[in-house]
């Protein structure tokens, strides 16, 4: 069975697709499936990392940056950095004559007019989409998030397609289910009393910088000097530096992980999150980790509001923010609070048992 990947990342898209498309294709490859990779040479991009988990990889070229969507484009259409129709000729010159059993497309400016043209080479195509916002033609289509119905996708697909919706089918690593147990165990347990450990993580690129905010708003918020702050970054996120330099000043021993590999155990060890409300969202509530949630992209306002009115997570604003430092005040007082930490951790928990690769692997295997 051969399965071929097409996602991009990099510093406007962020490294949450080609992270869990690298999820999925370990799954597979234990399957004894042959998975391969097409992604766009985007500035930021961290593409190293799908031939260092040895997968083959196709790269096409970076953008010259004189591409400009017109009016009819999708609303993310700049993120491919080429016209559809050109990112379609490259990759089948990247391809060749090859076959696939399935095509896997988890990419905002991809739609309907690049997928139908590769079903010469796909005899399957499964699209992985957060957003409900354009026409696709594939056979199965996997949306993780709360509160997503078939409704919202009913003028986009065929109706033989199958659809996946809801964070029982959020793409996490192993090791979430591995240590789902401990890690319920000891957030119901500690019920955050005394506050001990703070995990900070806003997206592997953090493009707005929203964690240089928060830092220095921290020292208004009343945290004990004995508390543990772990920030998690990416390698390419561009205010890296910035972030190192203000987490020498503060008064608290604060850890920057840069793209650490125990994402699960980090959180286990954190009483408390302080997050974007991003595909991490999925694996804090998997290991019921209470999060503290700030958007800052408009695809993740959904999100926001799905685990804030399903009691999962408390909010703290879009960032940019002027009153960044009140809300987070606000915020990590409820979290210190037994009642609040112990029904924000169930209910974060009751949604996501991080099983959707089982899930979705085999619905892929009995879809041939």
């Amino acid at each position: 069975m051969n399965v071929l990947f097409r996602c991009d990342t990099g510093t406007q898209i962020g490294t949450g697709h080609l992270m869990r498309c690298l999820t999925l294709a370990q799954a597979l490859r234990e399957q004894g499936v042959d998975c391969s990779f097409v992604c766009r040479d985007h500035p930021g991009a961290n593409l190293e990392q799908v031939t260092q988990n040895g997968f083959t990889l196709h790269t096409l070229a970076q953008p010259s940056g004189n591409y400009r969507a017109a009016a009819h484009d999708l609303e993310h259409a700049i993120w491919l950095g080429v016209s559809q129709q050109q990112d379609l000729v490259e990759t089948h010159l990247h391809i060749g004559h090859r076959q696939f059993d399935w095509l896997i497309v988890d990419h905002y400016a991809l739609d309907i007019h690049w997928e139908r043209p590769m079903r010469d080479i796909a005899q399957r195509i499964l699209v992985i989409d957060d957003l409900a916002d354009r026409a696709h033609d594939c056979n199965i289509l996997l949306d993780q998030n709360l509160g997503r119905t078939e409704e919202n996708y009913k003028n986009f697909l065929k109706k033989e397609c199958l659809i996946l919706l809801g964070p029982r089918f959020a793409l996490l690593r192993p090791e979430f289910i591995t240590f789902r147990t401990q890690a319920l165990s000891t957030h119901v347990a500690n019920s955050c009393l005394p506050l001990r450990n703070i995990l900070i993580s806003m997206g592997g690129i953090d493009l707005p910088d929203a964690t240089s905010a928060i830092l220095n708003a921290l020292p208004l918020c009343f945290i004990p000097t004995d508390v543990k702050i772990s920030v998690v970054m990416g390698q390419k996120a561009p205010a890296l530096s910035k972030v190192t330099n203000i987490a020498s000043m503060l008064p608290w021993q604060v850890d920057v992980l840069i793209h650490p590999p125990n994402m699960a155990s980090l959180m286990v060890c954190a009483d408390i999150a302080i997050g974007a409300a991003g595909s991490t969202s999925w694996e804090r509530c998997c290991l019921g980790l209470p999060a503290l949630l700030i958007t800052t992209a408009p695809n993740q306002i959904p999100i926001a509001s799905g685990l804030m009115g399903a009691n999962a997570a408390l909010g703290a604003g879009s960032f940019p923010c002027d009153d960044l430092a009140i809300q987070l005040a606000s915020g990590l007082a409820q979290l210190q609070t037994a009642s609040v930490y112990d029904k924000l951790s169930q209910a974060a928990s009751a949604l996501c048992d991080g099983a959707g690769v089982s899930r979705l692997l085999n619905k892929l295997m009995t879809n041939l």
